[in-house]
């Protein structure tokens, strides 16, 4: 029997759900997928309690997928049989994520064993991890538009069958160079798209604690990701972030100054709105405090990009024998990952998972920009970012930021973060007006001469621990 796939996956966000659209409409699957629906009480009634272990996005994504499940099957209830294939993330390391497909992978379509079987469908799991990238992209194209996506089928056709190596040099490069033509020409509108709505969103971010009426920003920015969603071409697409960013930009406004803060954390927590209740989106700027994200979907891309780019470099002939030659030698170069926390040594010194790492050298990237304070915001029992909470507030105490931490589990009452929110907001005010007192000339001057210290005490940590590292860990 053949069945029709039919593409889930679980909502993470308003940007994960439009580029994984805008991939699926240039791979030709757009007539198989069904976009999620944002998280919501339902989604934790679904799995609030079966399905909801120590880290709650756990508990949201399973949810999530039961949803898109549930509505696919009370709309098509005598519909053809179908191939369900849900999407799934898998990362690496100490960090849960790289078990959540396991475990939906064997207890959904065990929930859904019954109406699996009566209509004839089939439910399974397609992860993406750095390890896997090749096996995803082959799932896909599978699925796909075949005469757009040839390239790439017949470049991994050769590789697999063994011929390539068989085939000429001319042969290879043409095969290779029409692989990564079709590449580019899909994943262009994409990342386009990223940098798009992620512009955007940092705008909305900011005039939404100006905004005279409230609500104005957040109804151009829904409007804003409804028209961006239409457009598949980069010059459509960049079109309408200029439209946006000018219709953003008459919103009525004040001219206040205002205290801006650095919202850093787990992705899944920081990104979707209800799981963080609306601290991101809707609290923090209805308390006049401008956001800059740190924890972005494009920061995550760009990490796995480096990574990637670095595992098929270590692994390439020659390269890979020289390289085993120095690391026998304890000269460990290009062994570890491709390292974008960097900037968060010495405050933490080895890979935590998740977004950990990260969350600390955003935060201090955008401590010594200049934000006014850094909030933190994760998942109740997160073990990397419950890592980087130490870390992140001796740093912040170093660099004299205050620092609010937010976790957030499966309670539905808000009340207890509303005060949080308030209290920190009021301390932030106090600060800024201190300054704002004495005009906005000498407020542009102190704030100058704040950066300037920061980058200073950020100069010094960084001489002294390579210092430190110099004379404890030099290899001789």
């Amino acid at each position: 029997m053949r069945r029709v796939p039919l593409i889930i996956w679980p909502h993470m966000s308003d940007t994960i759900d439009l580029i994984v659209q805008e991939l699926a409409a240039q791979a030709g699957l757009t007539s198989l997928i069904l976009p999620p629906r944002p998280v919501s009480d339902v989604t934790l009634d679904l799995a609030g309690d079966k399905y909801a272990e120590s880290c709650c996005p756990y508990a949201f994504s399973t949810g999530s997928l039961m949803e898109s499940l549930n509505a696919y099957f009370r709309s098509n209830p005598d519909g053809p049989p179908r191939r369900i294939v849900a999407l799934m993330l898998r990362g690496e390391g100490p960090c849960t994520l790289g078990l959540y497909l396991i475990a939906q992978a064997r207890d959904l379509p065990a929930a859904y064993r019954q109406v699996l079987d009566r209509g004839g469908h089939t439910l399974e799991f397609i992860s993406v991890g750095l390890a896997d990238v090749t096996t995803f992209v082959r799932e896909l194209t599978a699925m796909g538009n075949r005469q757009r996506l040839a390239p790439i089928v017949d470049y991994m056709r050769l590789r697999e069958e063994g011929t390539w190596s068989r085939l000429s040099a001319s042969r290879r490069f043409a095969a290779t160079r029409r692989l990564w033509r079709t590449i580019s020409s899909l994943f262009a509108p994409g990342r386009a798209k990223l940098a798009a709505v992620e512009e955007i969103r940092a705008r909305t971010l900011i005039a939404r604690a100006h905004e005279t009426t409230r609500g104005a920003t957040q109804e151009v920015y829904r409007r804003s990701l409804a028209r961006l969603a239409q457009a598949h071409t980069v010059e459509a697409i960049r079109g309408m972030r200029d439209a946006a960013l000018a219709e953003l930009a008459a919103v009525p406004q004040d001219h206040d100054l205002r205290p801006r803060v650095a919202v850093v954390g787990e992705m899944y927590i920081v990104q979707a709105s209800y799981s963080n209740r609306g601290v991101v989106d809707n609290l923090l700027g209805r308390h006049g405090i401008e956001v800059v994200e740190g924890t972005t979907l494009g920061a995550v891309v760009h990490s796995a990009e480096r990574e990637i780019h670095r595992r098929a470099w270590v692994r390439a002939w020659p390269i890979r024998p020289l390289l085993e030659a120095f690391w026998r030698r304890n000269i460990m170069l290009f062994h570890h990952q491709a390292d974008e926390g960097k900037p968060a040594r010495p405050f933490m010194n080895l890979g935590v998972g998740g977004e950990g790492n990260l969350s600390v050298a955003q935060a201090r990237r955008l401590i010594e920009a200049g934000v006014d304070g850094v909030v933190h915001i994760y998942p109740f029992k997160c073990m990397p970012e419950a890592i980087a909470k130490p870390a992140m507030a001796e740093m912040c105490r170093l660099y004299g930021v205050p620092y609010l931490p937010l976790s957030f589990n499966r309670e539905l009452e808000i009340e207890r973060v509303k005060t949080e929110i308030a209290t920190f907001a009021a301390l932030l005010h106090a600060r800024v007006g201190q300054a704002a007192a004495a005009g906005g000339g000498a407020h542009r001057g102190a704030k100058a001469h704040e950066v300037a210290r920061r980058r200073a005490v950020g100069r010094a940590i960084t001489d002294l621990h390579r210092a430190f590292k110099g004379g404890r860990f030099a290899v001789r």
